[in-house]
């Protein structure tokens, strides 16, 4: 390679356009990985949701949808409160600080209606996660 074109290589410019596209990579990359870590939740065959420390939802897959009877948009930035009488609430709020406390997966049996009425018992597990330094989560 000749003098000119290694000093063009290493020009202010052309350093900015490669950080640039390494940048877009990275960004490009992780928006997939989102989706791809989204479609995989949303496939699990058990209801699942995420929790954020103030007990709000931020994820809901579909079969969560399926139960609440509403789009996961619609249900992600709510909380049970939305959604279930007051008594399963308090139950699934001290399930949920247990967590968030200890950092202990939790393994319970507990009741829960649907939105036609129906109240059932499931066993949920719910644990704690967090990522990239981002608060706290719970994975229920």
């Amino acid at each position: 390679m000749n003098k000119n074109a290694q000093q063009d290589l290493n020009s202010p410019d052309t350093r900015g356009a490669r950080s640039l596209a390494a940048r877009f990579d990275r960004s490009t990359h992780a928006t997939m990985m989102d989706t791809v870590l989204h479609d995989i939740l949303d496939f699990l065959p058990v209801p699942t949701l995420i929790k954020d420390a103030e007990h709000r939802f931020v994820f809901a897959n579909k079969l969560v949808s399926d139960f609440f009877g509403q789009p996961a948009e619609e249900i992600v930035g709510k909380r049970d409160e939305d959604f279930f009488p007051p008594e399963q609430c308090k139950m699934f709020r001290e399930k949920d600080d247990l967590v968030f406390s200890t950092g202990v997966m939790n393994e319970s049996e507990e009741q829960v209606t649907d939105q036609n009425g129906v109240t059932r018992t499931v066993v949920t597990r719910k644990s704690l996660f967090v990522t990239n330094g981002r608060a706290p989560s719970a994975f229920c």
